[in-house]
């Protein structure tokens, strides 16, 4: 479970969080690799692998993240924060 949740695993695993440091190194180098791609169908598999990629680590996030953290930081509604800068006479910029 460590391994999943950012321990390393050498020589297979060495980045923390599934690898998450090379994702802006895989975006760049999908960029540059678009001066090589001739047809649609290169263009399309190249997408759909990035796509793949980013949704498996998606669902790993949402996987192991610790959810019950949110109990500590309930979402506030924005009237609420309007009502509450009434009462510190402060004006709210929209």
């Amino acid at each position: 479970m460590a391994n999943l949740m950012g321990g390393t695993a050498l020589p297979n695993c060495p980045a923390p969080w599934l690898n998450l440091p090379k994702l802006k190194k895989f975006c760049a180098d999908i960029v540059d690799s678009f001066d090589s791609i001739k047809t649609k169908e290169d263009f399309a598999d190249l997408i759909w692998s990035w796509g793949n990629y980013v949704n498996r680590l998606n669902k790993w996030f949402f996987l192991i993240f610790p959810w019950h953290l949110g109990k500590n930081f309930p979402r506030i509604e924005p009237e609420t924060v309007e009502e509450m800068a009434d009462m510190l006479g402060m004006d709210i910029r929209k």
